[in-house]
């Protein structure tokens, strides 16, 4: 369900790239309709009005103008989001991309010194695919991430930390969505819980040297760059 609606989003989106009607100027505030639609039928499913703070001081400041701003897919893990802005120039265009919650990246490190490594099918690429541990922030609501990282470790790997470190940020696509991705590392990591993944999850445990994923993240062997950069930042901690 995770990819199919994401291809859905990606898919509005595309479209609405294409299409620029003559957006209606407004103030700081704007009405958003929001129509969600069943991509079999094409028949509206459900409309949601809100109303939506101009959220961009700098692009303020720069010269863009928001006029209006619309949801055409939304989804409990992020939502296309589409603001029709007049542009520095004074061409009034409308921009897409997608609004995310985020996400968690975890290095886990046994106390042998050994990085917990996931290799994992993903139908998006059709491809198995060498990972870390990784969970998004969207059904969470606590106040720490480091809770996120304990129950992502638990459910992926059925591991157990004695401590979690948090090591930086950033993000994946700047051009395309306004996610932020959030790097920790997890030490003394015990392998002692049963794994519990979600429907439709495949995945391999491989405990690997840190000389192992640290070529693996360079050479493309991993080829998601999400968590190779990860590994990449947690270099200095892994080796030394």
């Amino acid at each position: 369900m995770r990819y199919t609606a994401l291809r859905q989003g990606l898919e509005v989106a595309a479209q609405a790239i294409y299409e620029y009607p003559h957006p209606q100027p407004a103030d700081c505030w704007c009405s958003v309709q929001a129509r969600l639609t069943d991509h079999h039928d094409n028949s509206p499913k459900k409309l949601v009005t809100k109303e939506v703070r101009m959220d961009k001081p700098k692009a303020q400041q720069n010269g863009w103008q928001l006029l209006r701003t619309e949801y055409p897919f939304e989804h409990p893990m992020f939502r296309i989001r589409q603001d029709w802005v007049r542009w520095p120039d004074g061409v009034e265009r409308s921009y897409t991309y997608m609004e995310a919650r985020g996400a968690v990246f975890i290095v886990p490190v046994t106390p042998e010194g050994e990085v917990v490594l996931i290799r994992q099918f993903r139908y998006t690429v059709d491809e198995w695919s060498w990972e870390i541990p990784a969970g998004g922030c969207h059904d969470f609501d606590g106040a720490d991430l480091a809770d996120l990282v304990r129950r992502e470790l638990r459910e992926e790997v059925g591991g157990v930390p004695d401590e979690v470190r948090y090591v930086g940020k950033f993000r994946p696509g700047v051009s395309l969505i306004d996610e932020e991705f959030f790097v920790y590392l997890a030490t003394g990591v015990r392998l002692t819980e049963e794994p519990t993944p979600e429907p439709g999850e495949q995945i391999e445990i491989h405990l690997t040297s840190p000389q192992r994923a640290l070529e693996m993240a360079r050479n493309g062997e991993m080829f998601d760059g999400p968590c190779a950069y990860s590994l990449l930042l947690c270099e200095e901690a892994i080796v030394g």
